[in-house]
């Protein structure tokens, strides 16, 4: 059944009255999109970087991502919903054509399973360890506008990003089953919390490297009666194989972030 779940093919940011005033956008509730994925249908039905999504299906659209969660309840992929945004001060209405998700091909041995995460790992991490070369603490600090994060605060964030892997990966492994894709709040204060534990780039690194190994040994060690609950397995090892899309979706980020403090 989950591949019946629509996606929107978006991955989304944060949005405040700060961000609001610089993008000239005349509210304060929405999703904001970082970056529409081209072959999904977002995309194809216009939607861009800085879109703020204030309306899905006919319900109000706000900061918080569960808004998009209720919105999408019954939907399925193929299914077409009118969308209400904002582009700068512009507001516009477009007809989505909500995407299916892809079937993957998922190992059942959780051996090869943790070999092909170990790839995605060791290929996020290279282009993190590339952004950052030659980069100094304070350009890494520096945050390009208010309300906006620094390189740092998106390293931090993915770190509490793959603890959530981790975590959702030993629910399911212990029989919690999740009934939606929510996902936490990108706190202020917890993002802060991190950074204040791993100081610097070195650190938040090598902490996103040790979470890595820590996934991968776990996956490597899944017992066999799980495995045996395959629509479970299935789910879980399709995730672990997709999570690494949300490293790379932030990469640009971080870049841009840093070309911020060179100005």
């Amino acid at each position: 059944r989950i591949f019946d779940r629509p996606m929107l093919g978006i991955n989304i940011s944060d949005f405040s009255p700060e961000i609001a005033r610089a993008l000239g956008v005349p509210v304060t509730q929405g999703t904001r999109i970082d970056s529409p994925l081209e072959t999904m249908g977002a995309y194809k039905a216009g939607l861009r970087k800085d879109d703020v999504l204030v309306q899905f299906n006919g319900k109000p659209i706000t900061n918080d991502f569960g808004s998009l969660v209720t919105a999408l309840q019954g939907k399925k992929g193929g299914d077409e919903v009118e969308v209400v945004f904002y582009r700068g001060p512009e507001k516009k209405t477009v007809i989505m054509e909500l995407s299916k998700r892809p079937v993957p091909e998922i190992p059942w041995q959780p051996a090869e399973l943790a070999r092909q995460v170990r790839a995605k790992y060791d290929e996020s991490l290279a282009a993190l360890e590339q952004c950052f070369q030659g980069v100094t603490e304070a350009e890494a600090d520096h945050e390009p506008a208010a309300g906006e994060w620094s390189a740092k605060q998106t390293l931090a964030h993915l770190i509490q990003t793959e603890r959530n892997w981790i975590a959702n990966l030993d629910d399911v492994v212990g029989g919690y089953e999740r009934l939606a894709d929510d996902w936490g709040g990108n706190l202020p204060a917890h993002i802060n919390a991190t950074l204040m534990a791993y100081k610097n780039v070195r650190g938040l690194l090598a902490e996103l490297k040790r979470l890595a190994n820590e996934a991968v040994a776990f996956l490597a060690a899944l017992p066999p009666e799980f495995v045996a609950r395959k629509c479970s397995y299935y789910q879980a090892a399709w995730q672990m194989l997709e999570a690494q899309s949300h490293t790379f979706s932030h990469v640009e980020q971080i870049k841009s972030a840093i070309a911020a403090a060179h100005k």
